[in-house]
């Protein structure tokens, strides 16, 4: 059964991809992405795009077309990001078109059609209405449960950066994975050497960090959260702690604050707001945001 589609609001648009005349492309939103080198730098340079390491490529080939001629040369793919692909299609001299849904609780809420940077517009003021929360106060504590579709701490940062906002200065954010055993599945031993820091750490040790993954490198900073370092001292916003299966000593190695998961009852957390303290039972969905003169 097909989806039901509450509101969709369309411009005109080819018939077809061979009428159209300059030709058009279409980009569907969320896309990912994966086109061999030549095609990176003859169309859109390398600024938006990465290269997939042979891990997450063996991970990915199966669901992939790759060259079946014989001999020839193996290569590892790159890869788009949503954002990625609309910096890139950018700079294309064609006229573009996309289309991005807007989903909440399993269902199409809109659909909107026309040109890729309207389209998109479009639908990110009705994603608005479903997918932030805003509180009128900051809270001294916020228990972020990490649902079982995140495996691990790289698709759980979510967790982080989605209700980082609302947490006070000086406040702590607890992200509670019982589940989780790693901080990345592909990205490990990169997180593990980086360690997670502000923004402003990584600035000031260039030199040192020069040969790092850029990806790895925000990750560990987004879930670090803001914050500043100055004179050598580093100083986070909020702490971040992790209640998972990675050790104390794993934690602090990295950088990242440690609770003990099994001292952690969700229910102990739930309607306490007035003294301060936010439970987000499936957190990385939902982004919470301080509500201001403005705000919905």
């Amino acid at each position: 059964q097909a989806p039901r589609i509450k509101s969709r609001r369309t411009a005109p648009l080819p018939q077809s991809l061979e009428q159209a005349r300059p030709p058009q492309l279409l980009i569907p939103n969320l896309l990912l992405r994966l086109l061999p080198p030549f095609a990176i730098w003859a169309f859109m340079g390398a600024s938006f795009a990465f290269q997939l390491t042979a891990d997450e490529w063996n991970r990915l080939r199966s669901q992939i077309v790759i060259s079946k001629g014989r001999g020839g040369r193996r290569y590892l793919p790159y890869a788009f990001t949503e954002h990625g692909a609309l910096m890139a299609a950018g700079k294309m001299p064609l006229p573009l078109h996309g289309i991005s849904f807007v989903y909440h609780h399993g269902e199409v809420e809109a659909m909107e059609i026309g040109g890729l940077t309207e389209a998109w517009r479009r639908a990110a003021v009705v994603s608005q209405q479903y997918h932030i929360t805003y509180k009128p106060q900051p809270f001294r504590k916020v228990l972020a449960c990490c649902p079982p579709m995140y495996p691990d701490l790289w698709t759980g940062g979510k967790c982080v950066y989605k209700c980082e906002p609302v947490v006070a200065d000086g406040g702590e954010l607890i992200v509670y994975a019982p589940h989780v055993r790693c901080f990345s599945e592909v990205h490990e031993t990169t997180v593990r050497k980086l360690g997670f820091h502000v923004r402003d750490y990584f600035l000031a040790h260039t030199n040192r960090f020069a040969g790092a993954s850029r990806a790895v490198m925000a990750y560990c900073t987004i879930v670090k959260g803001d914050g500043t370092y100055t004179n050598g001292v580093e100083k986070p916003r909020i702490r971040v702690s992790f209640a998972s299966r990675i050790t104390r000593e794993t934690c602090a190695a990295a950088g990242i604050g440690y609770v003990d998961p099994l001292t952690i009852n969700p229910a102990d957390w739930t309607n306490r707001e007035d003294e301060g303290i936010l439970h987000v039972e499936r957190a990385g969905e939902t982004l919470y945001r301080r509500r201001t003169a403005g705000s919905n």
